[in-house]
């Protein structure tokens, strides 16, 4: 379920302050979704509006995976008096696009902060700010996220003009080991802000934490870029 959470001043008296009281207010309803019959929820992702809809009071962009392979994305508008709304835009994401393995969890939604190791100079010229400054406002990009599987297939997401397109990351291909099927090799990932086009995953398996260069299409796992955790 998605809630709004609403706050609103309550006036006491002439000498006394206001106080704020908190509420929720329903907003949807996943289960209710006529193409959802059983939904086990995996990950959840919050995102800035896509730039597509930003401008016409797009407010929130939420993409939700479950344990079957599936992906789905809600977009929520702000109204008058500041008021959220689920937009008609929602719902599953394209079987075109749904290229995970059948039956296999979605763990992981990643955002990301761009796709090359030098996307970020341009903007930090444009504002004449040092990089630090930069990277302590920066937010994920609108359009552009990662999905990685429990078996370790990532796919990468982006907006196109037809809706949203999914591609599979062969940059993944050999890194990770294990021979059980069933087992989760993932447990952590997160995006760099400062290398935009690495991926850091955390490889239970291997016990390792692995950088992964996103921007090379194939096999890339050297063994500078990862270290061992936990043990004596």
């Amino acid at each position: 379920m998605f809630f709004e959470i609403e706050r609103h001043e309550v006036p006491h008296s002439v000498d006394e302050d206001p106080q704020t009281q908190v509420s929720l207010r329903l907003l949807h309803d996943v289960v209710k979704m006529e193409e959802v019959d059983h939904l086990h929820l995996a990950s959840c992702l919050c995102m800035p509006a896509p730039s597509k809809v930003h401008s016409s009071g797009g407010g929130d962009w939420i993409v939700l995976s479950d344990t079957e392979g599936d992906l789905y994305g809600f977009l929520f508008l702000a109204g008058e008096c500041g008021k959220m709304s689920l937009s008609k835009n929602h719902g599953r994401f394209s079987s075109k696009q749904a290229k995970h393995d059948r039956g296999i969890p979605v763990s992981l939604l990643l955002p990301t902060y761009g796709s090359t190791p030098f996307c970020h100079y341009g903007k930090i010229k444009e504002q004449c700010i040092t990089y630090t400054n930069f990277l302590e406002g920066l937010e994920c990009e609108k359009d552009r996220f990662f999905s990685l599987a429990d078996n370790g297939k990532l796919l990468s997401w982006n907006l196109e003009r037809h809706g949203w397109a999914s591609q599979v990351e062969e940059s993944m291909n050999g890194i990770l080991e294990g021979d059980e099927e069933n087992s989760r090799k993932c447990i952590a990932a997160h995006s760099s802000r400062l290398a935009p086009h690495v991926l850091v995953v955390v490889d239970q398996s291997q016990h390792k934490m692995i950088c992964v260069d996103t921007a090379r299409k194939q096999e890339y796992a050297l063994s500078k870029t990862m270290c061992r955790f936990g043990g004596a």
